[in-house]
């Protein structure tokens, strides 16, 4: 029998997964329950959601819709917070007044497939496979429709500063960033699907040097530029080196007709971005 006392950082993390394992086995429709997230992979810290899992019977999802908060409750406790995941995904996140984090997924047994990775909860079926891996690392991948996203959102600094609009302007730096590590995700050949709460296994100690030393950006126009400078410079080197590497096509159309628009635009003194 497992110890969820050693799988668990976090003593409530144990609680909620011990009591899951009685819960899901006898709430109908169930066949299959699993734990998801790091604490499958066996890198959750005391900080980790509790991903829980289910595999239902097809005539049974509907039900699931509605009632998967009253299930998480038998096993977590109070909720102060449960919100469903929306489209055709059954389930949702949830929150106990403890601020305890609860996910719950209901997956149609007809789907199922091979979920990954995966610390089994419930299996009388044999349908699962104890997998603690995390997303492998495979070859680096050059992502077109992020560099071209990137170039988009950089030049259209003229227009939100044009227009004096200092906070979409600012949060248009942290969008840089965000694609920027996404560039670095993809050098390292990662796919990430484990959620936005943890990069540092994804990047080498060079990427997350170089993303510690980009300035931050008050709420001030030149700040703002300043720092998408920064953040554009190493956004380009990176994406050109990787191309290259690859195979792969850098827009050099974009990118010059971004660097002339932004010169011509916001002055060559304010932005001084230069071609590489």
């Amino acid at each position: 029998m497992t110890d969820w006392n050693e799988v668990c950082p976090a003593a409530w993390q144990a609680r909620v997964v011990r009591t899951a394992v009685v819960v899901l086995p006898g709430t109908p429709g169930v066949v299959a329950a699993w734990l998801g997230g790091s604490l499958a992979t066996g890198y959750a810290d005391i900080h980790s959601d509790v991903d829980l899992n289910v595999a239902v019977a097809d005539d049974r999802l509907a039900t699931w819709r509605d009632a998967w908060p009253t299930v998480v409750e038998r096993c977590a406790g109070p909720l102060v917070l449960s919100q469903p995941i929306g489209g055709e995904v059954v389930g949702g996140f949830s929150l106990t007044r403890s601020w305890e984090h609860v996910d719950l997924v209901v997956h149609a047994l007809s789907g199922l497939g091979r979920p990954a990775p995966c610390r089994i909860l419930h299996d009388p079926g044999g349908l699962l496979e104890d997998r603690r891996d995390v997303v492998p690392a495979g070859k680096p991948w050059y992502p077109a429709g992020d560099v071209t996203l990137f170039l988009y959102f950089l030049g259209n600094l003229v227009v939100t500063l044009g227009r004096d609009e200092l906070v979409l302007a600012h949060g248009g730096v942290g969008a840089l960033r965000d694609l920027l590590v996404r560039l670095m995700l993809a050098e390292n050949g990662v796919h990430k699907t484990d959620g936005q709460k943890r990069l540092n296994p994804y990047l080498t100690d060079d990427q997350r040097s170089e993303l510690a030393s980009l300035p931050t950006a008050a709420l001030r126009a030149d700040d703002v530029i300043l720092a998408c400078q920064a953040i554009r410079d190493a956004f380009v080197a990176r994406a050109r080196r990787l191309a290259e590497a690859v195979g792969e096509d850098f827009p050099e159309g974009l990118f010059v007709a971004t660097d002339e628009h932004l010169r011509r635009e916001l002055g060559e003194v304010r932005t001084s971005v230069g071609r590489g």
